[in-house]
């Protein structure tokens, strides 16, 4: 999903192979049903990356892959499962800055809350001013 896209919607794909599963460059993309089963997250494998920070991803199934969001702002993740190692993560390229993060409605397996790491923050610059809600419910 790059080059000159246009409000694209990815919808009940399951990917099998693959470093990146989806990688989406524009804001106004849909993700929805998507289950990326991967390359895992700890041989460096990612499901769902929002390169922009921008975006909706729903109901999808992250199976040991991380969904990633570089520079976070005006995304939200809906309704999603994230099974073993699959994680939120929060990363900082451009910005220190996070807004309009909504996060809501997920479940994450009982190894994420074992590990405390629900929700990884990371990136080459420190988030400095965070705007976040965020409901882990």
């Amino acid at each position: 999903m790059e080059g000159s896209q246009h409000d694209c919607y990815v919808e009940s794909v399951i990917i099998w192979s693959g470093r990146v599963g989806v990688r989406s460059v524009n804001g106004a993309n849909q993700i929805s049903g998507v289950h990326p089963w991967n390359l895992r997250a700890p041989d460096g494998g990612i499901g769902i990356e929002l390169v922009n920070g921008r975006g909706r991803v729903y109901d999808c199934y992250l199976d040991f892959t991380p969904l990633v969001i570089v520079d976070p702002s005006c995304v939200q993740v809906t309704s999603s499962f994230f099974l073993a190692q699959a994680r939120l993560v929060l990363q900082s390229d451009k910005t220190t800055l996070v807004q309009n993060l909504v996060v809501t409605d997920n479940l994450w397996s009982p190894e994420s809350y074992m590990d405390n790491d629900t929700i990884v923050i990371t990136g080459s610059k420190p988030f400095t001013d965070v705007e976040v809600r965020c409901w882990l419910l």
